[in-house]
């Protein structure tokens, strides 16, 4: 025994088949055929919005003839407001927009009053949090950071790093890198977790500016990947292969006992304190466009 509403909207008196009265007839009663929720039928899953019947039956239900029946049949599929799946016994009838018509609006609407205040609240609760994150994040980005980008996924602008690395490395051994794979990218990110921003781009100048990186030390030339590996990074970073450091040192304005004690070897707080204040002049760099670099 069939039970319960089906929707009727008043915009259907503006249908293209309104006036075909055979037609409209035969797409009302559908509607009030079709199930609401699914059930089995002989073997077969009858979903909701679809029927299970025959042109004989339709007819006689609707008072149709059979041919009458098949055509508009016909004229609703075409038009695609109904799909039809035939066997030698019958035919699996689906209403395409059902969900449209028979949207349980009611319902919602007074599930979504009885959670309103409570997810009100969680919600609001959970836009502070959120704001009080991008806050942090924002008061932790060092000076080398470029606005944030929309996608919360994209820590970094790969392709801007890519063409700062090949930029550096013109005419030098150390090759340039084509592709910014997956592995490429997750070496940027776990060193740019692990040592900040800024040693990015101080590692990229210190391997083009070593001649031991670039084969002057033997047959040896290294590369992107060997440099962004967790180890090398740091020793690049401290300038372990920077064998004109003093050099180097003076172009950039630093003493060139900033990294090398008097006595010729470098102590772990030398080391420290001169990779700092690289990172600091060129951050003062960084503010020259030609020499941007935005790791995000």
């Amino acid at each position: 025994m069939m039970e319960g509403y089906v929707r009727l909207y008043r915009k259907i008196i503006l249908w293209q088949w309104y006036r075909d009265i055979a037609v409209a007839h035969l797409f009302r009663h559908l509607i009030l055929c079709a199930n609401y929720t699914a059930s089995n039928w002989q073997g077969i899953t009858v979903s909701r919005g679809q029927l299970v019947s025959s042109r004989q039956k339709l007819a006689y239900e609707t008072g149709l003839t059979e041919k009458v029946v098949r055509r508009c049949l016909k004229v609703l599929e075409k038009t695609g407001e109904i799909q039809l799946q035939h066997t030698n016994k019958y035919t699996l009838i689906t209403i395409c927009k059902y969900s449209e018509y028979q949207s349980d609006e009611s319902a919602v609407g007074q599930q979504r009053a009885i959670n309103g205040p409570a997810e009100g609240r969680q919600e609001s609760i959970n836009k502070k949090r959120k704001k009080s994150k991008n806050v942090e994040s924002s008061l932790c980005s060092d000076s080398m950071s470029a606005p944030k980008p929309t996608n919360p996924n994209e820590g970094i602008d790969y392709g801007t790093i890519m063409a700062f690395f090949n930029q550096e490395m013109a005419g030098k051994s150390i090759p340039p890198i084509k592709m910014m794979t997956r592995k490429r990218q997750g070496m940027l990110n776990a060193r740019v977790k692990e040592h900040g921003k800024g040693a990015v781009k101080v590692v990229i100048k210190n391997a083009a500016d070593s001649s031991w990186l670039n084969g002057g030390g033997g047959k040896f030339v290294a590369n992107f990947d060997w440099l962004f590996r967790p180890a090398n990074f740091i020793k690049v970073l401290e300038g372990n292969y920077n064998r004109e450091i003093n050099s180097y040192n003076r172009n950039n304005g630093i003493p060139n006992n900033s990294i090398s004690s008097n006595s010729g070897r470098r102590s772990p707080e030398d080391i420290y304190c001169g990779a700092a204040r690289i990172i600091a002049s060129l951050e003062r760099e960084a503010l020259q466009p030609q020499e941007e670099i935005p790791v995000v």
